[in-house]
């Protein structure tokens, strides 16, 4: 795990890797973390683009995306099909099932908020500083 504001996680993923880089990246912020991944990223290595929560827009090098023949993606659940989905749920508890059942593999939760402050968690998301999950409660 890479507290990426406390410490330079493109040197963290370089240093981690031994400099060969991450074979596959999910980034969930977009923006200038685009770039960013792409740095992390090893040859031939796949970038998936699931959120943009720092905007759709990046300033890219892409002869680094041609020199290290990266493949970028990019997708969203919201559009896709209910059996789809609950295809994608099987898959997941098929390779991740045991661990999240046996407590190896937890969510980040960084906090709560009753149903009430909705407003003050959409507020609190907004504004970036956040570091995993926002739960709402009743």
């Amino acid at each position: 795990v890479v507290d990426y504001r406390a410490e330079d996680f493109v040197e963290a993923v370089n240093e981690f890797t031994q400099g060969q880089g991450a074979n596959v990246i999910f980034d969930m912020v977009g923006g200038e973390y685009i770039q960013k991944h792409i740095q992390c990223a090893a040859v031939e290595g796949r970038i998936a683009n699931i959120a943009y929560q720092n905007g759709f827009e990046a300033n890219i090098h892409f002869g680094l995306v041609l020199i290290k023949r990266l493949t970028l993606s990019a997708s969203t659940l919201r559009p896709q099909s209910f059996d789809h989905k609950a295809s994608m749920l099987k898959d997941i508890h098929k390779h991740f099932g045991q661990a999240l059942a046996e407590g190896d593999l937890v969510p980040v939760i960084d906090s709560h908020f009753s149903l009430e402050e909705a407003a003050a968690a959409q507020d609190y998301m907004a504004s970036g500083k956040h570091f995993g999950k926002i739960l709402l409660r009743p």
